[in-house]
């Protein structure tokens, strides 16, 4: 029962830490090849530049979000003239593969949806794990191989995760006690 009231003054604390930060989501860029064309994640989402401030220090953080967040806009016409896809068929299709012309209107008719700020903060908080570990025993845990220079820059993106939740002065092991099942 002790533990049950600790965990949620944590939780209480940790929450209204969170509720002082203000956030802004602001539209990069849309997705620039289909996911069956391609295995680079960046070039298959969306990509946004988040801000997140405390009192008068704000970090920068670039995110990306697939494609499946998103959802028809019917201001921009309501159907495809390519592919001749509904908003019912949108949403089945935009995993799938499209000929050009109709991913490039698919692109027109899709609306990005804006991530959240518990969406950014789970994902800095586990990826700010990086921080405990050094790179060879990080990429080994995760199946990465430890010569890549791409796993090396994954490694000290997610250690960069770390650094910028702490310029916050935010807790990082109540964040991720708080995210642990998001």
């Amino acid at each position: 029962m002790v533990k049950t009231n600790y965990n949620m003054a944590i939780n209480e604390k940790t929450q209204l830490a969170i509720n002082a930060l203000k956030f802004e989501a602001i539209f990069v860029s849309n997705p620039t090849e289909q996911t069956h064309n391609c295995k680079d994640f960046h070039k298959t989402s969306f990509k946004w530049l988040c801000k997140i401030t405390l009192g008068t220090h704000t970090v920068e953080v670039d995110y990306h979000m697939g494609i499946h967040h998103s959802r028809f806009n019917t201001k921009r016409g309501g159907h495809f003239s390519h592919d001749t896809l509904n908003a019912s068929e949108f949403e089945q299709y935009k995993n799938k593969g499209l000929s050009d012309a109709g991913f490039r209107n698919w692109l027109e008719h899709a609306t990005p949806k804006p991530p959240e700020l518990d969406e950014i903060l789970s994902s800095l908080t586990s990826e700010a794990d990086a921080i405990n570990e050094n790179f060879e025993d990080w990429a080994e845990s995760l199946g990465y191989d430890s010569d890549s220079i791409k796993a090396l820059k994954m490694w000290n993106e997610c250690c960069n995760s770390y650094r910028k939740l702490k310029s916050l002065n935010l807790d990082l092991e109540k964040l991720q006690k708080f995210y642990e099942n998001f």
